[in-house]
């Protein structure tokens, strides 16, 4: 179906290079216009927000998502925006489920799923980080 051809074609490398490049300028723009900083702030929030979008069912994970967890590790730990965490927990809950679900059925399973465990040790440790500082913030 035509909903499906379009979500399997999902690309991480489009998000990194189109959409995170646009948000870099409106940060960009934000900074060096203080009197819009909170306009321009909430569009970099709104693109991170198709970030869960980009997870689903991607073509490109083995290729493109090494580069991108290191924009995510960057992402979470910016205090200007801890709204961006939401969308990144649950872009990144969406790709594992689904490498997870599609395993070896997909063409680039394997190896998916090879390069999702590589990158864990680097992508969870931040989160947990910001999950301990939040508890300590609250206690």
């Amino acid at each position: 179906s035509a909903t499906n051809m379009r979500t399997s074609q999902q690309r991480l490398s489009f998000f990194q290079s189109e959409i995170l490049a646009l948000a870099r300028k409106c940060d960009t723009f934000a900074a060096q216009h203080p009197a819009q900083t909170i306009f321009h702030q909430a569009r970099v929030v709104d693109l991170w927000a198709l970030f869960p979008c980009f997870c689903v069912n991607p073509v490109d994970v083995s290729e493109s998502f090494p580069q991108l967890a290191q924009t995510l590790v960057r992402a979470v730990g910016d205090t200007r925006y801890p709204q961006l965490v939401t969308n990144i927990c649950g872009g990144l809950k969406t790709l594992a489920s689904g490498i997870s679900e599609r395993g070896n059925e997909m063409e680039n399973g394997e190896r998916d799923m090879k390069t999702m465990a590589q990158l864990s040790p680097k992508i969870l440790p931040p989160l947990f980080k910001l999950v301990e500082t939040l508890q300590g913030t609250t206690d």
